[in-house]
């Protein structure tokens, strides 16, 4: 049973039992009551409304953070499709090919310090292997 219909029972048990002007001062109280109790369960829906709203928004902005930081994590790094279809990141911001006489030409993953106009090598792989380089978005 509802409170308002709890009331609307208390209202007419009020009217049957009691005598004027006691029954008038009590249905009086009883409608004041009545009228804040519709006020906080007009305010509770609205809230719950807007918390619904709140945690659809909350899960949206949780997948693009996700997402965003996906493509940031690895937007500085070259990444490598081989040709067995995985894709592999580097910690490096160039590559190179290096030449061989005797081997298969072999692809160098390097990470540049442009202040120092100096290079470290990060990882290497047979260019034969390779399918695709991608290379850093920043």
């Amino acid at each position: 049973m509802s409170m308002i219909e709890q009331f609307k029972k208390l209202d007419k048990l009020i009217v049957e039992k009691t005598q004027p002007p006691v029954s008038t001062a009590l249905r009086n109280q009883l409608a004041l009551t009545r009228e804040q109790v519709e006020a906080y369960q007009a305010s509770s829906d609205k809230q719950d409304e807007t918390l619904a709203k709140q945690a659809e928004t909350i899960s949206a902005l949780q997948s693009q953070c996700q997402e965003l930081d996906s493509q940031h994590r690895n937007s500085h790094k070259v990444g490598v499709t081989l040709k067995n279809g995985k894709t592999v990141f580097y910690p490096a911001n160039t590559y190179a090919l290096l030449p061989n006489k005797n081997a298969p030409v072999t692809i160098e993953f390097r990470m540049l310090d442009k202040t120092k106009h100096t290079y470290r090598a990060v990882a290497h792989a047979k260019w034969a292997d390779v399918s695709e380089v991608h290379e850093p978005t920043s």
